[in-house]
């Protein structure tokens, strides 16, 4: 129960229904716990209330299986408890979910950290650019709880501090920011703080306990104070648009875009990663470019969220294919007024392969597709348009400087072939004949310049004393 982020449960209907199988509270109620009743068809939240419960009253979960049973629970239904128990325990461990904590809502309102949701990856075009981000297990964007908060997080209500006070006076207090912004400081009153970013709101708490401890403003201070957010608002996000899970998000009050994005599996094959928006009191307060973070790391693109922010993705607007030798193969998205030169980029470059002076262009045309030669100085000027796919085929294998020597030679093999090289200059090259060497004749074959063989013999004894070359 260590993930559970809970200030007071009280005993809600619910519980003085169910519990009256555990306490004995049974003269309070007519309820009557039947053999035929379900503990399957309880909610998650019920049977979570439940377990606070349980642990409220310091019970081991065996001390509360004994009380049900001796108030008349049937086995069927407690075994059904215990496993609806353990499971929601491994669901908390595993995916980090957490009651909302918050000092001012009701003992029917707990609620949990949303969950991700689970795509099945065999029925998405994997070769969308970005799809991965979202939905890989070796990263992660679920909302982290225990890293320090930014000084520019904004107060609201449910965020709970502590305050620490040493030195010459020792105090501790816990407060609690109301739904109207405000925390209550005993002996000084209402301080207003709602709105403010963590810095503001550790700087005014300051001031306001200085009426209290007038030594923490003096010029050589021997009384201190602590002031850090001991517990975070949960706030929630409506995630719109062309998503595969569409919905309302209950995060903590750290989470960014990304969080939000990461639990709805990120955009769907129609959705944009180059124009997704946070909508923030009606007004579009930023565009997230994926691409921006997965090709030049700009985390500044994950703006923070606020509650009741709406991310909208749209469809996307131009996407391209790429293939053959590219480090990147697959499906990217191009905004408005990018070249084959940004495509390129955000495939990667091209490979050790590649024939980088000319790539293949395939467009749609109103009525057919057409080709197009690409050559590499105007990969700087030609526009993407929806639907281009673009390919970059391999270099040649032939090679144009090489020539081989084989037979009675120490070192047979392969040589470069520079400007003037001669047969006794390759032999030299190749240390030299072996003793049994055939000297009266050799062979030469040679590709023409029609790209016709020809071979031809020569006499090596000439060859090797000069008088043939």
């Amino acid at each position: 129960m260590s993930q559970i982020f809970c200030k007071r449960v009280g005993v809600v209907l619910f519980m003085m229904l169910f519990f009256c199988v555990f306490i004995d509270i049974t003269a309070q109620t007519s309820f009557k716990v039947t053999a035929s009743q379900d503990v399957n068809a309880l909610s998650d939240q019920q049977v979570m209330k439940l377990m606070a419960e349980i642990e409220k009253r310091g019970l081991t979960e065996s001390q509360a299986m004994t009380m049900a049973r001796a108030r008349g629970m049937s086995q069927v239904q407690i075994d059904q408890l215990k496993k609806r128990m353990e499971k929601l325990k491994n669901k908390k461990s595993n995916s980090s979910t957490a009651l909302k904590d918050t000092s001012d809502i009701s003992e029917s309102d707990i609620e949990f950290y949303s969950e991700k949701f689970n795509i099945d990856s065999t029925k998405i075009d994997q070769r969308i650019f970005g799809f991965q981000f979202f939905n890989s297990d070796n990263l992660t964007f679920e909302p982290n709880l225990t890293i320090p908060v930014s000084s520019s997080y904004v107060i609201g209500s449910g965020d709970e501090f502590q305050i620490d006070i040493w030195g010459l006076s020792e105090q501790s207090y816990t407060l609690n920011v109301d739904r109207n912004g405000n925390v209550i400081i005993p002996q000084v009153g209402v301080v207003s703080i709602g709105n403010m970013t963590l810095a503001d709101a550790q700087r005014r708490l300051t001031q306001n306990l200085t009426r209290i401890y007038t030594d923490l403003a003096s010029a050589a201070p021997r009384t201190f104070a602590n002031i850090n957010l001991s517990t975070l608002k949960a706030i929630k996000v409506h995630v719109i648009g062309e998503v595969f899970s569409p919905g309302t998000y209950t995060l903590p009050g750290t989470a960014s875009a990304f969080n939000a994005l990461y639990l709805c599996g990120g955009p769907n094959k129609n959705g944009s990663f180059r124009d997704i928006q946070v909508i923030r009191d009606g007004k579009k307060i930023a565009s997230l470019d994926v691409y921006d973070f997965l090709i030049n790391g700009n985390s500044n693109v994950n703006v923070p969220l606020r509650d009741n922010d709406v991310v909208l993705v749209p469809p996307y607007l131009k996407r391209v294919k790429v293939g053959g030798e590219f480090k990147r193969e697959g499906l990217y998205e191009s905004k408005e007024g990018e070249l084959i030169a940004d495509l390129i980029r955000y495939a990667g470059g091209f490979t050790e392969n590649a024939y980088s002076n000319r790539d293949e262009l395939y467009r749609n045309t109103s009525k057919q597709r057409e080709f197009k030669n690409v050559l590499e100085n105007e990969f700087q000027s030609i526009s993407l348009l929806n639907g281009d796919s673009i390919f970059a085929g391999k270099i040649s294998e032939r090679i144009n400087n090489m020539v081989s020597i084989e037979g009675a030679v120490f070192r047979p093999g392969s040589y470069e072939y520079i400007e003037g090289l001669t047969l006794k200059s390759l032999i030299d090259q190749a240390d030299g004949l072996t003793e049994n060497a055939f000297l009266n004749r050799g062979f030469v074959t040679r590709m023409k310049d029609d790209y016709t063989p020809e071979s031809f013999s020569v006499n090596l004894r000439s060859i090797l004393d000069g008088s043939e070359s």
